[in-house]
């Protein structure tokens, strides 16, 4: 069946990315595109420019509270849930300029309930809700609903003890407005209202938030509209306990403030709530599934599929029970409450009071939702879903990111830290090979492990380690008899912050190969089958690791391999002889290779291809010797040439990622052309790059001239003239270089509001920038701390602007924030800062981050 989804629409552009068509083969019929809910329609006209940011606002509100207004062609069919754009619409009023749009929605949304303001006339009082209505569709009655709303409370506050949210109705009760709703849209809940409102301390903890809101909830009236995926009490169900949960969330003071979790976790917890509350429910299959490569420090897709993902790491300890995995939930929020923790640390602590890990329980939910095995027999957790057989029939199979089909191959991918995963099939069969990992990037901690399922038990084997930049972990001996499926399963648990803005994606290799492992143990021959583990010397089927040994190898006649890395600390020497490599290399350490040259010609050093010489693994450099008076070398040239991979020169941390070395015997003049990779080359342009060698404790830059060309693994730069041989850097002038926001800053207050606001900047040359604060003209509503400072290379420091309206009559005031440094005028930075006061109150929100 077609998945139905519930869509957020974000603030930022989307991007839609299609499939292309294979060489040569037929145009191929492009599928249908799936529906749309409303607010997904709005944005998306939004992005081709159709209508403006406030003009897509009124819509979203006209969506909430007047869908006769919205116009026929934005009126989807995908269901949708308000909370979020209830959210977003408020944050928005704060930042708009003054405009009829802005009067329309800040009218719309100040009704009885937010957008909900029409007369119900009938009113039923239970133990803890005060419900509105008026008629009731979809077969059910207003029974149905007050026996939903208090199932709810008496499973989240009664049973699991989440704290209630505050009651503004007389009679501690809660609001709750059963409204006509536009077709799709389940509900909202809402901080404003006659019987909702900031109240700062929420009398049902036992802390003070200072941020709390009392909510009210607005339920469709008509849950039979065709849209919706579910039958009309699966859909009430599904939607009061989510809704209820973000009641409670605001209750907390979660969802306001610069501690407010991501979108994933505010509905993606919502979502997960459904299933705790009202188990047979089901309408949450309906969103699946999230998207597997996502960070979830970061992710930026629809949320509420995210839900599988907190359904994967807290149902071994038990679900729809107090203490199980609702605890881990509700230790979360109650973090985020206190401020006590933000996002991934909060939920750390809170899976740690259950004796494990974020890092632990994110890769064991990986290998149970690659599978979705329910629990029973052989199938046990953390490796199992209870419902796993269900999901699959919904929203089909997951389906792995690549595969190796035979002995020998490997697969290259990327998977983002902040923990995302990846999924590699393995081959089959009865012969049994070793598993590589490789990190082949800068940064990430990348876990794995081998996955069989013998049709009764997944045999999961971890990886002895996890890969850290550069390193190399192995599997050995993995025997795929009996094995009707196995995968590889790849998470990142590399954590850059609490709640980190950016996810990097971090690559990789896995083979499926046979490993030989240098040690070193008789001598310094490449040849010598003892210095090998197992014994043997390398051959083509062979991927090699070379660690850090008292030995490095060094070859006496040609080599052959199929994989080969060289850890950080290691090297090896090919002196004057050739090594042939199938697959790939990985060089963190030291690669070195001696040539005699008798002529003057173009000379290639530690340029590495397979066996055939049609595919070149890795580009070092080419000498070539500049002509003498003669036509010809006075005398052969012995010259050694070596490359320290993925690192910088020990003394110029800077530039592409490669530190060179050359030794020339006797002395000439001569063209060097320096490779490097995309990878090497960081955030520097190729035109930025100069060639610098080392003259005692200085670099200096090669006067030139300079050739730049290639791409991909083979972009170089061509040093010409070249007369003194020693240690190069491919890498800018030294300079700083400032890094900056230039985005205008605006904010809108009362005449007694003030806010903050956190600014980066960042330095990425390779000499200390000294940067200073100025306002032009200055003004007395803003400041900044700090006003300046010094910051070494490659390093970032924030400062914070304070924006107070106190003492300001309404108006618009303006001024321009100058960042300067010492750099030429023409990279200094300016940020026009605007300022809006005005009369009317509206709803105090802080935006998370500022």
């Amino acid at each position: 069946m077609q998945n139905t989804l519930k869509i957020i629409v974000f603030l930022v552009t989307l991007f839609f990315g299609g499939a292309g068509t294979a060489l040569a083969a037929p145009p191929r019929q492009e599928p249908p595109s799936p529906p749309l809910s409303t607010p997904q329609l709005i944005e998306a006209a939004l992005q081709r420019g159709e209508i403006d940011r406030d003009t897509a606002y009124l819509y979203l509100t006209y969506a909430l509270a007047e869908p006769q207004k919205l116009p026929a062609r934005f009126h989807g069919t995908v269901p949708w849930d308000g909370t979020p754009y209830v959210l977003q619409l408020q944050r928005a009023l704060r930042t708009m300029q003054p405009t009829p749009s802005r009067d329309a929605i800040a009218r719309m949304l100040g009704g009885t309930c937010l957008s909900s303001t029409g007369n119900l006339p009938n009113n039923l009082t239970t133990a803890h809700f005060y419900i509105e209505y008026a008629s009731i569709g979809g077969g059910l009655t207003i029974t149905d609903y007050a026996d939903s709303l208090e199932t709810v409370w008496q499973t989240e506050v009664d049973t699991f003890g989440w704290a209630a949210p505050p009651l503004l109705v007389p009679g501690n009760l809660y609001h709750v407005r059963v409204d006509s709703l536009s077709n799709g849209l389940y509900g909202y809940v809402a901080p404003s209202g006659t019987y909702a409102g900031f109240v700062g301390d929420n009398p049902n903890t036992p802390w003070n938030e200072g941020d709390a809101y009392a909510s009210c909830m607005v339920l469709n009236r008509d849950y039979g509209y065709s849209g919706f995926p579910s039958p009309p009490q699966a859909s009430l169900d599904a939607t009061t306990a989510h809704e209820f949960n973000h009641s409670i969330q605001y209750g907390l003071g979660a969802l306001n403030g610069s501690n407010a979790p991501d979108q994933s976790f505010i509905e993606g917890g919502a979502t997960w709530m459904e299933d705790e509350v009202f188990d047979a429910a089901n309408d949450n299959y309906n969103y699946l599934w999230p998207r597997f490569g996502t960070c979830m420090g970061q992710y930026t897709p629809s949320p509420y599929p995210y839900w599988i993902t907190f359904r994967g790491m807290t149902e071994r300890y038990g679900t729809g029970i107090a203490g199980g995995g609702e605890q881990i939930m509700q230790d979360f929020w109650e973090a985020i409450s206190q401020n006590a923790a933000s996002q991934l640390v909060a939920l750390n602590d809170a899976l740690l009071s259950k004796g494990t890990t974020l890092a632990d329980a994110y890769h064991n939910y990986a290998i149970a939702v690659k599978f979705n095995k329910p629990c029973g027999g052989g199938y046990t957790y953390p490796y199992c879903l209870e419902e796993g057989s269900g999901y699959v029939s919904v929203a089909g199979a997951t389906s792995v990111q690549g595969s190796i089909p035979a002995i020998g191959g490997n697969y290259t991918g990327s998977v983002r830290n902040n923990y995302a995963l990846n999924w590699i099939g393995l081959p089959t069969g009865n012969t049994p090979y070793d598993v590589i990992l490789t990190n082949t990037a800068s940064g990430g901690d990348l876990r794995a492990s081998v996955v069989c399922d013998t049709g009764t038990s997944l045999d999961v084997t971890p990886f002895p380690a996890t890969a850290g930049p550069g390193e190399v972990v192995s599997l050995p001996d993995v025997n795929p008899a009996g094995c009707n499926a196995l995968v590889a399963v790849i998470t990142n648990q590399e954590q850059t912050g609490a709640n980190p803005s950016f996810c990097s994606a971090h690559s990789y290799r896995l083979e499926a190969t046979n490993l030989k492992t240098w040690t070193g143990a008789q001598s310094d021959d490449w040849h010598d089958a003892a210095n090998w583990s197992p014994p043997g010397v390398p051959d083509a089927a062979n991927s090699v690791v070379i660690p850090p040994t008292a030995r490095n190898p060094r070859l006496t006649a040609p080599g052959a391999v199929n994989n080969l890395t060289i850890q950080p600390a290691a090297g090896l020497d090919i002196a004057t002889h050739a090594l042939t490599i199938e697959a790939g290399i990985t060089n963190e350490g030291l690669l070195t290779q001696t040539q005699v040259l008798t002529a003057v010609a173009p000379a290639s050093f530690l340029h590495l291809t397979d066996a055939s010489g049609v595919f070149t693994r890795y580009y070092g450099l080419t000498l070539t010797p500049v002509l003498t008076g003669t036509g010809s070398l006075n005398a052969p040239l012995t010259v050694t040439a070596a490359i320290s991979g993925n690192q910088h020169c020990p003394a110029y941390p800077a530039g592409v990622a490669r530190c060179y070395r050359l030794a020339v015997t006797p002395t000439v003049q001569a063209n060097v052309r320096f490779y490097f990779s995309d990878g090497e080359l960081g955030a520097y342009l190729p035109n930025d790059l100069v060639v610098l060698h080392r003259e005692g404790t200085s670099w200096v830059a090669e006067a030139g001239p300079y050739l730049r060309g290639g791409s991909g693994e083979a972009r170089y730069i061509e040093a010409q003239n070249v007369r003194r041989f020693s240690t190069f850097a491919v890498a800018p002038v030294p300079a700083p270089i400032l890094s900056a926001p230039t985005h205008p800053i605006t904010a809108t207050f009362t005449a007694k509001e003030a806010a903050t606001r956190t600014l980066s900047i960042s330095n990425t040359g390779t000499v200390t920038l000294t940067w200073a604060l100025s306002e032009q003209p200055a003004v007395p509503w803003l400041s900044e701390s700090p006003t300046g400072g010094s910051l070494p290379p490659r390093q970032s420091a924030s400062f914070t602007l304070t924006m107070d309206a106190a003492g300001l009559g309404a108006g618009v005031y303006t001024t321009t924030l100058h960042i300067t440094g010492n750099i030429p005028a023409g990279e200094w930075r300016t940020l026009p800062v605007t300022l809006t006061v005005q009369s009317r109150f509206y709803l105090p929100l802080v935006l998370k981050g500022g």
